[in-house]
């Protein structure tokens, strides 16, 4: 099913953890590149999947750039020589990012493979 307009209200209840200012400001930026017209409220002349996967990217941005602070507010926790847990995900990525320039740390992981890559990854 197509539509030709969504509403702030309407995408605001479409990604719960995103408020509708946050929606407003990328219904702005999406309008900038050209990707659809603002109305009073919401958007138009937009089909509903495109609009839905134009919000899906944001929404995921959105939470990459929240998993980024959140690791980064851990890393700040850690201190050289200290042992720490981390299981496997895309926060604890994030955090194993920040801790790069750590020294004589113990890292206990789950996720080995992955671990193990990024940190050969920044030796390189």
């Amino acid at each position: 099913m197509k539509h030709e307009s969504a509403q702030v209200k309407e995408l605001a209840e479409l990604f719960d953890e995103v408020s509708e200012a946050t929606i407003r400001r990328d219904l702005e930026l999406l309008a900038t590149e050209g990707k659809l017209t603002r109305t009073h409220g919401g958007a138009a002349s937009f089909q509903h999947e495109r609009l839905l996967s134009s919000f899906i990217w944001i929404n995921a941005r959105w939470r990459w750039m929240k998993k980024r602070r959140i690791a980064k507010a851990a890393a700040d926790l850690v201190e050289n020589g200290d042992s720490i847990i981390l299981d496997s995900g895309s926060t604890t990525i994030e955090i194993a990012k920040q801790l790069v320039n750590h020294t004589k740390l113990t890292i206990i992981t789950n996720d080995l493979y992955r671990f193990t890559l990024l940190f050969i990854r920044q030796l390189k």
